[in-house]
């Protein structure tokens, strides 16, 4: 997929062994997504005008 994209979003692979779910690569999933959203937000928020 990375090869076809014209944008790559980084995300850490660290992981915790401590924990029986991959918590902390979900945690790092959803703030990316997150993140994706908001910005995606403010710019159709930003074509609508005031």
């Amino acid at each position: 997929m990375a090869r076809n994209a014209e944008e790559i979003i980084l995300v850490s692979d660290k992981s915790d062994s401590d924990f029986k779910s991959p918590i902390i690569e979900e945690i790092s999933m959803l703030s990316i997504i997150n993140s994706i959203y908001l910005v995606y937000s403010l710019f159709l928020n930003s074509l609508e005008g005031p």
